[in-house]
């Protein structure tokens, strides 16, 4: 049990940048930001606060690794075409492919000319003054999940 405690201290600089980072927010209107993300929780933060869409990342899934490269060089890949994966198949998903990125579109029963649709549409609306980077690790699809995670509670 003392192990479990440990992965909660925080250090005194970390607890200032938490507070610093609270203070943004607080002073942020939810209407101005761009949530990028890289599951469906942008969405339900805009369905939340019943906000128009600000961001194209909504009801999908990309994978860790991948969205940290699209974050990395957003404007680029946002540039870039969405491309259907039509060899790729998997249950309730929709898959398009930005250069090297595979992005699997969900939450609804999509065709992938709706989910473009939604997409172009969702990422001209984009406040890049005002972004918000939400990400997981959390396993889904094909993934391994000892890649998942550097860290396990033991």
């Amino acid at each position: 049990m003392n192990n479990f405690k440990n992965l909660y201290k925080v250090s005194n600089e970390k607890k200032e940048l938490y507070v610093c980072r609270r203070n943004i927010l607080k002073n942020k209107k939810m209407s101005d930001i761009s949530l990028i993300t890289n599951t469906c929780i942008g969405g339900r933060l805009y369905h939340d606060y019943n906000h128009m869409f600000l961001s194209p990342t909504i009801d999908l899934y990309i994978k860790p690794n991948d969205f940290v490269k699209f974050c990395c060089n957003l404007k680029e890949y946002l540039e870039a075409p969405l491309i259907e994966e039509k060899n790729i198949k998997i249950k309730n998903f929709v898959v398009g492919r930005l250069k090297d990125i595979k992005i699997y579109f969900s939450h609804t029963n999509y065709t992938f000319e709706i989910a473009k649709d939604n997409w172009e549409r969702r990422k001209r609306r984009i406040n890049y003054d005002n972004i918000i980077v939400i990400a997981t690790d959390r396993c889904t699809l094909d993934e391994d999940p000892k890649r998942c995670s550097d860290f396990t509670v033991q």
